[in-house]
């Protein structure tokens, strides 16, 4: 059972979920379904604009919680949905996606939700320390089999990009958690997950 009351913290971040549609996803049925329901179930309700969703390879129209044309929030890139306030709604999205296809491009996805998150913030800092302040923490939530294959070196891209954006983080003495980036395993291939935690150890 869920302690609501654990899941406090997450009222302070903006909630961003990533969701892997590559061709090594084969079926909706993979055990890690359990995981996205778990996910879908606590951040909505912590997050007082709700979630914003991406997919690793369809390129979804920008639609608000009511399939709406959207404008993306401040420091998001385009190609998502924006604001879900409910788990119904995030799984009704999950479920109209394109079939699975395509590579696990994690890198190349936090890279597109990251840069214009840290520019964003950036332009706040330089206004003042107050403005940095608003900007709320942002929680990225990694739905995915583990396999990051954006090209040849795809975990080594991956941990570049998480390692660049710590690096601007730091230089502009931002908060140690203006940013968490969370990875949710699914299926049943072990390898995978050893991609995941070798970037963090070179």
């Amino acid at each position: 059972q869920i302690q609501e009351d654990s899941f406090a913290f997450l009222t302070r971040f903006d909630t961003v979920l990533v969701i892997d549609d590559s061709s090594s996803i084969t079926s909706k049925e993979l055990t890690g379904i359990s995981v996205l329901e778990v996910i879908v179930l606590i951040c909505p309700e912590h997050d007082d604009n709700g979630l914003d969703i991406y997919f690793m390879n369809y390129e979804s129209p920008d639609e608000d919680a009511d399939g709406n044309p959207g404008i993306p929030p401040e420091g998001r890139p385009s190609r998502g949905y924006y604001n879900i306030p409910t788990a119904s709604e995030v799984l009704r999205i999950f479920n109209k996606a394109s079939p699975p296809c395509g590579d696990t491009q994690t890198g190349k996805c936090l890279h597109q939700i990251l840069k214009p998150y840290l520019d964003y913030y950036e332009t706040k800092a330089k206004e003042s320390d107050d403005e940095a302040k608003m900007v709320k923490l942002l929680n990225i939530i990694v739905w995915t089999d583990g396999g990051a294959n954006d090209g040849r070196n795809g975990h080594y891209y991956l941990g570049k990009v998480i390692r660049s954006a710590a690096t601007r983080l730091d230089d502009m003495s931002a908060p140690f958690r203006q940013i968490g980036i969370q990875f949710f395993q699914v299926g049943n291939v072990r390898q995978p997950a050893g991609g995941l935690i070798g970037w963090t150890m070179s």
